[in-house]
């Protein structure tokens, strides 16, 4: 599945690109985007299986006690990276980006849930990008780096015992049960990248980017296969000199 979205992103990508007239990209600030399909290498997780857990409360009376389910995730997303970036010489940029994972789903096979059984993942990450040209109009390249993630793992991961005072207007009395809450880690995480770009005038570069990030947890790593488009703030040149427009 992956493999055939990542040929009908590149495709057209590539066959567009060698149509116009490629040229050099000088150095200096630029501001891109990208998307493309991702994946999660998080395995089996245990959910909280949805029942009546309340029990009376009080002083040697038993607590309730979780049963959970397993549920397997979903591995297709879709990731999307904005960045701003600076390439300072020929073979060599810094980037500064924000990447959203779509949210990643467990699929508990028709068992109910106490709560919601999902995973997201965001980040901001600053990295620097190694390029080595082959062309003025083609370069490989590699980035390396980290990411401050922030990972929301849904409600049906996290039970904790909830107790409840006994109301003397009522005359309920006092409970214990099971509720879950969503729970959110922030944490530093390493990235990769690995890719290849195309000038397509001396302002516009498309790229091919596969990236990796190791984010733990129960995701464990997420890594995406992109197309990009950046727009490179330079001055144009005709020949050796500046072009008139």
């Amino acid at each position: 599945m992956t493999i055939r979205i990542f040929r009908y992103l590149v495709v057209p990508v590539v066959v567009g690109s060698f149509a116009v007239s490629a040229h050099a990209v000088g150095n200096g600030l630029y501001l891109g985007i990208m998307g493309g399909p991702a994946t999660n290498s998080g395995g089996t997780q245990q959910a909280v299986v949805q029942q009546d857990y309340s029990l009376p409360a009080g002083p040697g009376l038993p607590l309730p006690s979780p049963t959970f389910t397993p549920v397997t995730p979903k591995s297709t997303q879709f990731a999307t990276r904005a960045y701003l970036g600076y390439q300072f010489s020929r073979i060599a940029a810094f980037e500064l980006g924000f990447q959203f994972y779509s949210t990643i789903k467990y699929d508990a096979k028709h068992v109910a849930t106490l709560g919601d059984p999902t995973v997201r993942v965001r980040d901001v990450d600053l990295l620097f990008k190694g390029i080595i040209p082959f062309r003025d109009w083609f370069d490989v390249f590699a980035k390396a780096g980290i990411g401050y993630t922030y990972v929301t793992t849904g409600s049906a991961f996290n039970p904790s015992i909830q107790n409840t005072p006994a109301n003397t207007t009522t005359g309920q009395p006092a409970t214990s049960t099971i509720v879950t809450r969503n729970e959110y880690i922030t944490k530093v995480s390493p990235i990769i990248s690995i890719g290849a770009d195309y000038n397509i005038n001396q302002n516009w570069v498309a790229d091919i980017t596969y990236t990796n990030m190791q984010v733990g947890n129960k995701v464990n790593s997420v890594s995406n296969i992109s197309i990009g488009f950046s727009y490179h703030f330079v001055d144009k040149y005709c020949g050796q000199f500046l072009c008139d427009d």
